[in-house]
């Protein structure tokens, strides 16, 4: 062998393996890459979880309001209920119509028209709350309004 060529044969023979050195910084490399990965997964998990409790509570509140919206009369009903859900959370539910209080300068429905003695409807706050939760208290609400008409022994 030539003299040129013998760096090379040195070279080939050093190059066998990894050293320990490399073997202990790619283990470390891979292991916060993994802690990285599994944190993010265990994140959107959670996320998905906490979605799926609002979707119900969504579903929840809009089916009380729909009741809520086909009850007749012009007193005040308030209700409470638990939805048991099985492997979930379970919900419970406030429901409240009232009366709407409007003041003189109220843009929906100005007090001079509302408490007007010759109106023949009156305007009704409709709300429905839902909570759930153990540790961090959850809630949904939804609210709206509904004109219902007066009674004709009222007019």
């Amino acid at each position: 062998m030539t003299a040129r060529h013998r760096p090379l044969l040195c070279l080939a023979r050093k190059a066998r393996g990894f050293t320990l050195l490399e073997v202990v910084v790619a283990l470390s490399i891979l292991v916060i890459c993994m802690t990285v990965i599994m944190r993010i997964l265990a994140g959107s998990s959670r996320v998905a979880a906490i979605s799926s409790d609002y979707y119900s509570a969504l579903q929840i509140a809009e089916s009380k309001m729909a009741e809520l919206r086909v009850l007749k009369g012009l007193a005040v009903y308030i209700d409470t209920g638990t939805v048991d859900t099985g492997g979930g959370p379970d919900f419970d539910w406030v429901v409240e119509a009232r009366p709407y209080r409007s003041s003189a300068g109220d843009p929906v429905l100005p007090a001079e028209i509302a408490e007007h003695p010759l109106a023949a409807y009156q305007l009704f706050q409709l709300e429905v709350t839902v909570f759930w939760g153990d540790l961090h208290k959850r809630e949904y609400r939804l609210s709206s309004l509904q004109l219902r008409a007066k009674d004709e022994s009222a007019l």
